[in-house]
């Protein structure tokens, strides 16, 4: 029986909109491909540009026949941290809850979480309609305010948020299923054994690193490197992500003399200093700016070692750039101690170093150097390891278990 499902979340890109597939894409097409109907449920203010999406957007000709994408009005933000994107969030859940009554009722609303500012509207329609809620886990909120919060008061976190880990709380005992896309994320919002539970990683299309074309970047890399170590950092240039650690272990590696190259692609508040940088360490490091998803499979086969830099008390369990480098054959540089650490040790593919020390970091790099035979090796073992998180296989899991679900 064909079934009418509603995928909630005001974040994330269309797949026309030129980034990598997001989860509520690949969701709506693991459904789509088993002939379900899908309504996907996005904000007309795009998170990572902060710009107002074009209404032409919303009809994506690079989506499945029954999938239909509702926008939803909301207000626009500056900051991703500040009281703006809460009015966002709001307004979000308020819009919804205005367009929802004039749609077919679904069989299942899955919810993206975080959803604490807009989770209130959905959950009244769920009710309302009663149908089936499934709560797909993300990220971490109200944890990830803790990095926000002074030094001096951090320790006061859980009291200074009760009222939101409450209501996350309350709509995940409200659940009839939750899906995470880590293990850490399930044991750390305290998932009720009772509830139904499935792990749905993010992972990577396999197929885009199957044989990369050369692009401009790939070699600009392979002219630059000349046979060195080559590090390579791609994501956001944030806070968050350690950027500062990363440069300053630049420096301690050209002290030493080391014969290690350092390759940045990205966009992010800390662009700026980062190219600065750059253009002044010159013979040891390179930066590509922001580049297309589809040119990253070749450039990352230039490369020797994926940099998964994050600042202390981050609260990343898997981080999407991870899948890329894995599936690419990196050799992993990563100072979370979650999840991520468990398979890095465990197939042998990768290292931590302590979040914010380059002293750390640089002994790793020291210690990749004296033995390339063993970063072969790892290598080899990164591939394989990368093959367990094929993003079709992944959401194909995720459909089934949302499936299932409806049946009951």
């Amino acid at each position: 029986m064909i079934k009418n499902i509603w995928i909630v979340n005001p974040y994330g890109t269309l797949p026309s909109e030129g980034w990598r597939d997001y989860r509520s894409f690949m969701l709506a097409n693991a459904l789509a491909s088993r002939g379900h109907r899908v309504l996907w449920w996005i904000s007309d203010f795009e998170h990572r540009s902060k710009k107002r999406r074009a209404d032409a957007v919303f009809s994506d000709p690079l989506l499945p026949a029954n999938v239909k994408v509702v926008p939803v009005q909301s207000r626009q933000y500056d900051r991703n941290i500040s009281f703006g994107r809460i009015a966002y969030e709001r307004s979000f859940g308020d819009g919804f809850a205005a367009l929802a009554p004039g749609q077919e009722a679904p069989d299942m609303v899955v919810l993206a979480d975080p959803s604490l500012f807009y989770s209130a509207q959905v959950l009244k329609f769920v009710d309302r309609v009663g149908c089936k809620l499934v709560i797909d886990i993300l990220d971490l909120w109200p944890e990830l305010f803790k990095v926000a919060l002074p030094s001096w008061i951090r320790g006061l976190d859980k009291l200074l948020f009760s009222p939101l880990y409450s209501r996350r709380r309350r709509l995940l005992e409200r659940a009839d299923g939750v899906v995470a896309v880590s293990k850490d994320f399930l044991t750390i919002t305290n998932v009720s054994l009772e509830t139904k539970s499935c792990i749905s990683y993010l992972g990577v299309d396999l197929r885009q690193f199957e044989l990369p074309e050369a692009s401009e970047e790939s070699r600009a890399i392979k002219k630059f490197a000349q046979g060195r170590l080559v590090v390579m950092y791609a994501g956001t240039l944030g806070d968050a992500y350690d950027i500062g650690c990363v440069l300053k272990t630049i420096s301690l590696c050209e002290e030493s003399r080391l014969p290690v190259s350092f390759v940045f692609a990205g966009d992010g508040p800390k662009r700026g200093e980062v190219e600065s940088f750059c253009r002044q360490h010159a013979e040891s490091s390179l930066f590509l700016g922001s580049v297309p998803a589809s040119n990253l499979p070749s450039i990352y086969a230039e490369c020797d070692v994926g940099l998964c830099s994050y600042a202390p008390e981050s609260t990343v369990s898997m981080p999407v750039k991870v899948y890329d480098y894995l599936a690419a054959g990196l050799y992993v540089y990563s100072s979370l101690e979650t999840e991520i650490a468990d398979h890095l040790r465990t197939n042998r593919c990768g290292e931590m170093y302590r979040a914010g020390s380059a002293q750390s970091l640089f002994a790793l790099i020291e210690k990749t150097l004296s033995d390339r035979v063993a970063l072969a090796d790892g290598k080899k073992r990164a591939a394989m390891l990368g093959r367990e998180f094929d993003s079709v296989a992944q959401h194909d899991k995720m459909a089934e278990f949302l499936l299932d679900l409806c049946e009951e």
